[in-house]
């Protein structure tokens, strides 16, 4: 779009999103390993980013973030958080068990972070390890309540949900931090699950606006002769 005013001239690209939803489609998973894994800093709260760019424009009708494979010897050290493409981003793994003094536990295999999880990643335990199955995301804990602090609670809003309704298409990147010194560990390959929205397209039939009729009153034709 080229835009004229007596501020001066500027242009911009838009990409409109043609057709009309028609429920989701299946999930599609998207994976980065890391090649002899990415090694995280020890004792660092700025720590490593991990990125993978996805090329698919698929608009989010889902999300779920998966730690498939992070080596570490005290998991309760990390924390572990998800940007998107449009800027957003939030931690999705807060120390897990610091709370509840039980911050020890090897390794995250498999460990699913999901909106819709009833279990609670902060509230786990050394003896949960390695943290195989579906999580609440960090800030959506219910541990949240327990502090007695006013206006500190759980996010209402899943904090993968607030990507919904934006596209799949850029850098996603991982942000993997330590907050204890001694222990130290690599992670080795991560996901998202995406589950997109269906979108279809209708023909457009035309009705005509004219229509001509042609008429013949001659009943026989004379030969050199016009017929009307």
């Amino acid at each position: 779009i080229h835009t004229n005013s007596s501020l001066g001239n500027t242009s911009a690209d838009f990409v409109l999103r043609a057709g009309a939803a028609a429920g989701n489609g299946a999930p599609i998973t998207f994976t980065q390993t890391i090649p002899g894994g990415l090694s995280i800093p020890d004792n660092n709260a700025r720590g490593v980013v991990a990125s993978q760019t996805i090329t698919q424009d698929l608009q989010i009708a889902g999300l779920q973030f998966r730690v498939d494979n992070l080596t570490h010897t005290f998991t309760g050290d990390l924390t572990i958080g998800l940007k998107a493409p449009n800027g957003y981003g939030t931690d999705l793994i807060y120390q897990r068990g610091i709370f509840i003094n039980d911050g020890n536990g090897d390794n995250f295999n498999n460990t699913l972070i999901d909106d819709n999880a009833s279990n609670d990643l902060n509230l786990s335990g050394s003896a949960n390890a390695p943290y195989t199955g579906s999580w609440l995301p960090a800030f959506n804990s219910p541990i949240w309540s327990l502090f007695g602090i006013p206006n500190l609670s759980p996010d209402p809003v899943g904090q993968l949900g607030r990507l919904d309704g934006t596209s799949t298409q850029g850098v996603w990147r991982v942000r993997l931090s330590d907050h204890a010194l001694i222990d130290t560990g690599k992670l080795n390959t991560w996901s998202l699950i995406v589950t997109p929205t269906n979108f279809t397209c209708s023909p457009i039939v035309g009705t005509p606006d004219l229509a001509i009729i042609k008429s013949a009153s001659t009943t026989t034709a004379t030969p050199g002769m016009p017929i009307t």
